[in-house]
């Protein structure tokens, strides 16, 4: 194996030799190119770069909502229609005031904001009853509905009187009764006549114009016309019952043959006033006395249904004329005179004139 070695060394070199020695030859061709390397390692991380400059300012955020919106209608306690002009005022719990108080329409609607949470509506109306607080809860961005009524206040009741003329109007005549009524709310009247009188005698009719009424006093023979009572014949003047005795009677004002006119004005809200008014055929005298002329008497003689009494004495010229208790106006001045027998019964049923 030496041996071989060494023979082949020889050769290349005389080989070598030989070539160099003859002459020079082109260079060789490029050799193939060789394999990539392997990867370098990471370079070491440079320094942060400068701050970039500042963007532009972003458009605003919404605000979170605080407070919501409170609706409602507000009607009338009795008739339920639409009240207008109410104000509408949001309070705290501590009755504090709360933003600007808003009012009603014509429809009786109302629009209001208020802060979240609890707070109290409180409704006021000239005329009308102050509302009991109105408790409500307010959701942020959020309507809250409510309905409410309210009710017309005593100062919001209607007001009548009553006017006529004269007085001893006169058996079976009449007489003409004006009311005279108004209503601070400016609501419509409705008018109801009404004749109060106890013992109902004569008669009260309204007028074509619902403020006036007509009073028919009532004529001589109702005003004391007899009546059963119990089976027994007793006599009435007007309402007041006379004793079955001789005396002489006081009779109050409002008996003396007299109609008692009442009137009732009602507005819309139902509130109510009345009035009335006594209207006299003719004034009652108790026992004697002096009398006005034209005045109209009545004197109490007991039982007039059995009397036979008559006017036996009166000034020359006079026209009066009498029946039973009941003289008709004197129209001269003098004395009248009555007088007569009448028939009447004692406790025992005996009978006796006087």
């Amino acid at each position: 194996m030496k041996c071989i070695t060494r023979s082949l060394s020889c050769l290349i070199l005389a080989t070598v030799a030989s070539v160099a020695v003859a002459c020079s030859g082109a260079d060789g061709a490029d050799g193939a190119m060789g394999l990539p390397g392997a990867d370098g390692e990471a370079g070491v991380k440079g320094d942060p770069g400068a701050a970039g400059e500042n963007g532009d300012k972003g458009d605003p955020g919404t605000a979170a909502a605080t407070e919501g919106t409170l609706t409602g209608t507000v009607t009338d306690a009795v008739l339920k229609d639409p009240l207008a002009d109410v104000t509408v005022t949001v309070k705290d719990s501590g009755g504090a005031t709360l933003g600007t108080p808003v009012k009603t329409g014509a429809d009786g609607k109302f629009s209001v904001k208020a802060p979240v949470g609890t707070v109290v509506l409180k409704l006021t109306k000239t005329y009308y009853t102050d509302s009991a607080d109105i408790m409500v809860g307010v959701i942020a961005g959020t309507t809250v509905s409510i309905a409410a009524t309210m009710s017309e206040a005593a100062t919001g009741a209607p007001t009548v009187t009553l006017a006529w003329t004269g007085d001893d109007f006169g058996y079976g005549k009449t007489a003409t009764l004006t009311a005279t009524a108004s209503s601070p709310t400016g609501s419509t009247l409705t008018y109801a006549w009404a004749n109060n009188t106890a013992t109902k005698i004569g008669s009260v009719a309204a007028g074509t114009d619902p403020k006036t009424a007509t009073a028919t006093l009532p004529t001589l023979a109702d005003a004391t016309k007899l009546r059963t009572e119990g089976g027994v014949e007793t006599q009435y003047v007007s309402a007041y019952k006379l004793p079955d005795r001789l005396e002489v009677l006081s009779i109050v004002p409002d008996t003396r043959g007299a109609v008692s006119v009442g009137v009732t004005v009602t507005d819309g809200r139902g509130q109510k006033a009345t009035a009335s008014a006594s209207l006299n055929a003719a004034s009652i005298q108790t026992g004697l006395r002096n009398v006005a002329l034209g005045q109209r008497v009545y004197l109490n003689s007991g039982h007039d249904g059995t009397n036979a009494w008559t006017l036996t004495t009166k000034p020359a010229g006079s026209t009066a004329t009498g029946r039973g208790g009941i003289c008709s106006p004197p129209p001269r001045g003098g004395e009248y005179v009555r007088g007569g027998r009448e028939s009447r019964r004692d406790s025992r049923g005996r009978s006796s004139a006087t």
